[in-house]
């Protein structure tokens, strides 16, 4: 049985899409570029801040221009990054499912902790156990961070299921011998992310959640 279930945030649990791609402009205007329109840049949000300029910027970026620019979006997404950020749809009745029937639930993602805490605290989730990419020696797609979080609630990897909208995220849960649910809602799939087709399940919505647990333990039974 599925004991504890691990989410992914950017993308899986709440669409940060939009302040991303805000710090994103934000951070190549202030280094002399010119930014694209905000709404091209959505699809790229599982990238993390440098996934994000290097979607923004298609030309040659030299490495301390970009880190120039890399500086700036961080600065910028500490200030912006309530401004349009939401939970996706399902998300509080998924969670609600998850606690009736006893599992125990976390947060893992490659955000940096920094603006990861104060983040889920604003949008009211209460994870028992949250792990970030800068806690561990290597973030996703390496399996350091999903290992920590189970062994953290003291759950073997087997008993955990790992959701996420990214092919790392489907990489990670394999390398630590977990179940992948491929959340293809999320960003991923909107620019066809091959990595996404190696999970173990797949839901439209953290509505479907719940049911596909269930297929899942049915399956290993």
């Amino acid at each position: 049985m599925t004991e504890a279930v691990l989410f992914d945030l950017d993308g899986t649990l709440a669409d940060t899409s939009g302040d991303l791609a805000a710090a994103t402009c934000d951070a190549l205007a202030a280094v002399g570029l010119p930014s694209p329109e905000p709404h091209t840049l959505h699809a790229y949000g599982s990238r993390g801040g440098r996934g994000m300029l290097r979607a923004g910027w298609s030309g040659d970026l030299d490495d301390a221009l970009f880190q120039r620019a890399f500086t700036v979006f961080l600065e910028r997404y500490a200030l912006r990054m309530y401004e349009s950020t939401v939970l996706f749809d399902g998300v509080g009745a998924c969670l609600e499912q998850l606690a009736r029937g006893g599992r125990r639930w976390g947060i893992v993602t490659n955000k940096r902790e920094r603006y990861t805490r104060p983040l889920v605290k604003h949008l009211g989730f209460q994870p028992e156990v949250l792990v970030c990419g800068d806690m561990v020696p290597q973030s996703k797609p390496a399996p350091d961070s999903l290992l920590a979080a189970a062994a953290a609630l003291g759950h073997a990897p087997a008993e955990c299921v790992y959701v996420g909208d990214d092919g790392k995220d489907v990489i990670a849960a394999a390398a630590a011998g977990m179940t992948s649910v491929a959340a293809l809602y999320g960003y991923s799939v909107r620019l066809n992310h091959p990595g996404l087709k190696g999970a173990d399940a797949e839901i439209g919505t953290l509505r479907a959640l719940p049911s596909v647990l269930k297929d899942l333990a049915q399956r290993k039974s």
